[in-house]
């Protein structure tokens, strides 16, 4: 089989959105200090870990 791409998100959790956590260069967007529901906490691709947090 070929490598897989994937998320692995937790939907039991919140995450506030902050200018410290945005992981793009651009630090502007509207969601700013808005609490959004889920967290993601491993991102695959290609069977590497490109994305982990605790």
């Amino acid at each position: 089989g070929a490598r897989a791409d994937i998320c692995v998100f937790d939907p039991d959790t919140h995450v506030t959105v902050t200018r410290d956590n945005l992981r793009s260069q651009g630090k502007n967007t509207p969601f700013l200090g808005m609490e959004l529901p889920g967290k993601v906490r491993y991102t695959l691709v290609e069977g590497q870990v490109m994305y982990a947090v605790d």
